[in-house]
């Protein structure tokens, strides 16, 4: 029999009164937890002291320190799960058919990655390991939602969801192609560089075209996407400041979340309206009163951005941003403009790597690959890296941006691949883990690093009624068993680009669960486990 414990909550517009607290990483103060304190979910239920039971449990997680972002826990408890769900939370002595002792190490809500494009069992099982719980992809998403949710179901390792693609729509308008395997990132690269489909690229639509495109977003939103997003930055010179704003209000009809690639980085030179992308979207939503989530905001700039998104947040809007803690990006080679480099002020010899082979690239090699092989994966790294204001940052949330993990000819990669052989990204792997070191090693509290690693994205999509959403991103009794369990003084990052070092383990991160299930235990992934839940919204019905 379940065991629900849920709590009606006050009104979501008190939510302010509820902020993070905690202490840095070592004994926890434990923290009160007060009857003003609220949530954003109709389920969340602040009691943290239910007495013991003799229940014999599926799973008991024995003397962790539990934290709950949401009603601000910092404690030492033992934990229930039953069902798939968290059943008690208590001092008290409990037990069951399987225990972990997690003497020394955080309890938390599982991890959730709003911004990763990995669908594949080769790519999510690195992700599992560092932390992650629920992955979403609210950039790119895909058209085809129903198509989407069907090739995942039974099929992964972790939950997962989608918005509904701004670009994917522009192509199967404007150049009249879709990829007859799928619409979501594992084929974005073949669409964006064969030599017949540019217009979705370069061109602004007709007035039909554009009504076209919008109604493939309704559709995507009725078949349940989390929201419609848009990589305009991909397409700047053919999407209109109307058509963009469009896009927005067709989210607000929805109350959804619009998600976004924008136009590009704050600080380059006008007069490139690249230069107003952020600037472009988040007028829009303050216009409207609609919900924005901003992608990798990490680079030159950033503090701008955090600064307006603030002030939307303290409005009571759905206002929010995802970084990575890294200043490169893994396009191919047909994303990079030649001009580029000159534009955000960097030498081409010092900013563009090919991944394979580790060696740094010319202009005369960009454009070779412009010319012959377009959809070739290259590392651009762009600015200086600012880790402890990223670290420090709050009410963010944590995103990898991983790409569909495969080949050179875009083959999937086995899960036997090895290792020391992934060319790819090292924040597939290292992304939460490097943000909980920097925060460590900067004396942020470490509720904030959890807060922003778990509960932020569960609480704006809450907010927005996303049914999956609110029973995750909580350590709280009724809530879906998702938990991440780390060593706060040791959990870090051991993934680099140097060759062989892409896909290294990180530290301190020896237990993740999903549904009640464990996906990684004693740091050993368990490769046959798919227990991952779709997180949409209902289809409507005609």
């Amino acid at each position: 029999m379940k065991i629900r414990y849920f709590i009606q909550v006050l009104a979501v517009a008190a939510l302010a009164a509820c902020q993070p607290s905690g202490s840095p990483s070592g004994d926890p103060e434990e923290s009160a937890v007060t009857e003003e304190k609220v949530g954003t979910s109709p389920y969340t239920n602040c009691s943290f002291d239910s007495a013991a039971s003799g229940e014999n449990f599926d799973t008991v997680i024995l003397n962790g320190r539990v934290m709950d972002p949401e009603c601000g826990f910092d404690g030492m408890r033992n934990v229930g799960i039953k069902d798939g769900r968290i059943a008690l939370i208590t001092e008290g002595e409990i037990s069951g058919a399987d225990s972990i002792d997690a003497t020394g190490h955080v309890v938390a809500p599982g991890f959730i990655d709003p911004h990763q494009h990995t669908w594949n069992d080769y790519g999510q099982h690195l992700l599992i390991q560092d932390g992650v719980t629920t992955g979403l992809d609210l950039e790119y998403g895909a058209l085809n939602v129903p198509k989407f949710y069907e090739s995942m179901a039974g099929e992964s390792f972790f939950n997962y969801g989608v918005s509904v693609a701004h670009e994917a729509a522009r192509i199967a308008v404007m150049d009249n192609y879709v990829h007859d395997k799928g619409t979501d990132a594992r084929y974005v690269h073949a669409a964006r560089t064969l030599p017949d489909t540019t217009r979705w690229r370069d061109d602004i639509p007709s007035d039909e075209e554009l009504a076209e495109i919008l109604a493939l977003l309704e559709q995507g939103l009725q078949d349940g996407a989390i929201g419609a997003s848009s990589t305009v930055g991909y397409f700047e010179a053919g999407a209109t400041t109307n058509e963009v704003f469009k896009v927005q209000k067709l989210n607000k009809q929805w109350n959804r979340v619009f998600s976004s690639h924008t136009r590009g980085q704050p600080e380059m030179p006008p007069p490139r309206e690249y230069s107003m992308g952020s600037r472009e979207t988040i007028a829009n939503q303050a216009a409207i009163q609609g919900a924005g989530w901003h992608s990798h905001i990490q680079r030159s700039g950033w503090d701008e951005i955090y600064e307006l998104l603030q002030g939307l947040q303290k409005q009571g809007m759905v206002a929010v941003a995802d970084i990575y803690p890294y200043v490169s990006g893994l396009p191919n080679a047909a994303a990079v403009p030649l001009e580029f480099f000159d534009m955000i002020g960097q030498e081409v010899e010092e900013s563009l790597m090919d991944p394979v082979t580790g060696e740094y690239l010319n202009l005369e090699q960009l454009k070779d690959l412009h010319e012959n092989n377009p959809q070739k994966i290259v590392v651009v790294f762009m600015g200086e890296a600012a880790e402890e204001g990223w670290a420090k940052m709050e009410d963010i949330s944590y995103a990898a941006d991983s790409v569909p993990v495969m080949d050179e000819e875009f083959n999937t990669l086995p899960l036997d691949h090895p290792k020391d052989e992934y060319v790819g990204h090292p924040r597939i792997i290292g992304t939460r883990s490097k943000m909980f070191r920097l925060a460590r090693e900067h004396d942020v509290p470490l509720m904030n690093t959890v807060n922003n690693a778990s509960y932020v994205p569960a609480k704006y999509l809450s907010m927005l009624g996303l049914p999956g959403m609110q029973e995750r991103g909580r350590m709280q009794e009724g809530m879906v068993a998702d938990i991440t369990i780390f060593n706060p003084d040791t959990i870090r990052d051991n993934s680099t680009f140097a060759l062989g070092e892409r896909a290294l383990q990180p530290t301190g991160i020896p237990h993740v669960i999903i549904g009640g299930q464990f996906v990684v235990r004693d740091g050993v992934v368990d490769l046959d486990s798919r227990p991952g839940q779709p997180i949409r919204y209902p289809v409507a019905q005609d």
